[in-house]
């Protein structure tokens, strides 16, 4: 899982398989690595097998073998190319390293920007909806300088 995506159809499954329900991040990941690729996930018709894996509930089980998420996946891959959206699947080499290892890091990220995902040093500023923008600039600045 260290690889890009083959294709842009192998991001299309990602995506359906992220898009999925009752299908989070662990699950996910557990099919990935027990199939190779999304699309396999996908071209597997074996609700038995798919369950013992990654123990899924009917609906996941139904979204999978219906392949129900493919189209929204194509959609939302096609709206993120024309906003200039990045979409960059867990198997890309450009996936953030130092999230990649948690068991339930998100197998599709979206990104838009130039920020370098994997620098020697970072800083995330999370939960700022209450603060207002002078509190966040006060803090965020003196950041910029270490």
């Amino acid at each position: 899982m260290n690889q890009e995506p083959s294709s842009q159809e192998e991001l299309i499954y990602q995506l359906a398989l992220s898009l999925s329900p009752q299908i989070g991040c662990k699950t996910a990941r557990k099919l990935l690595e027990h199939f190779g690729t999304a699309k396999e996930i996908f071209a597997s018709n074996c609700p038995k097998t798919l369950h013992q894996i990654a123990s899924l509930k009917q609906q996941g089980l139904a979204a999978i073998i219906n392949k129900q998420c493919l189209d929204r996946a194509a959609a939302e891959l096609a709206f993120a190319s024309k906003e200039g959206i990045q979409v960059i699947s867990i198997s890309s080499n450009r996936y953030p390293k130092r999230l990649k290892h948690y068991q339930d890091a998100p197998i599709v990220l979206y990104y838009k920007g130039t920020a370098p995902l994997n620098p020697a040093k970072i800083v995330a500023i999370v939960g700022i909806k209450s603060h207002g923008l002078g509190q966040l600039v006060a803090v965020a600045c003196p950041l910029g300088a270490v």
